[in-house]
């Protein structure tokens, strides 16, 4: 056996552990950028989610409109709230009818005792930390921020945003409310 060819071997096995702990070691930063990012894009996913399950609660809402008794409003509008005459699921899953308040700041829903009365809080709809702006449009298409007592608006916008400091907003829909025929 020549000495030299067995000191070429072990030569060769410390170049291959070498290479080898080189690798696993970019392997590990791999894995671990790899995790940061999946972590990070759970993290926007489930503000993604709570968002979309926001706008699409406020959309339900909002098409539910009933027709007003004669000479009653069925809707009013702001930029910071909405007030109609309509069906709410409440807390419970149940369906009720009444005068409902959906104010735009931390999107509290609350029914109220008569269109032009109070309004005392009931529900959070989970999302005290978003802001909504609302904005109407009527049959000119011209958005407005008011929209007077009376009949809905043909379209609503709405702005929303997350008020705990963020500037990136969380969206916005536009929701063609529907007026039920029957008062309830």
């Amino acid at each position: 056996m020549n000495m030299k060819e067995s000191g070429a071997a072990l030569l060769e096995v410390l170049i291959a552990v070498a290479l080898a702990a080189m690798l696993a070691g970019a392997a590990g930063g791999v894995v671990r950028f790899g995790l940061t990012a999946i972590e990070r894009a759970g993290a926007a996913s489930d503000r993604g989610s709570a968002a979309l399950s926001r706008r699409r609660a406020i959309a339900d809402m909002l098409t539910r409109i009933d027709r007003a008794a004669p000479g009653a409003p069925a809707f009013e509008g702001a930029a910071h709230g909405v007030r109609w005459r309509g069906v709410v699921i409440d807390a419970s899953g149940e369906w009720r009818s009444g005068i409902w308040r959906l104010s735009g700041s931390g999107l509290a829903l609350s029914r109220c005792r008569s269109f032009d009365g109070p309004c005392p809080a009931e529900a959070d709809l989970r999302a005290a930390s978003t802001d909504v702006r609302f904005a109407y449009a009527g049959a000119d298409g011209e958005w407005r921020e008011e929209w007077p007592p009376g009949a809905p608006p043909m379209l609503i916008r709405l702005m929303l945003s997350d008020s705990a400091g963020s500037t990136a907003p969380l969206g916005e829909i536009i929701i063609a409310p529907r007026v039920n025929s029957a008062f309830r």
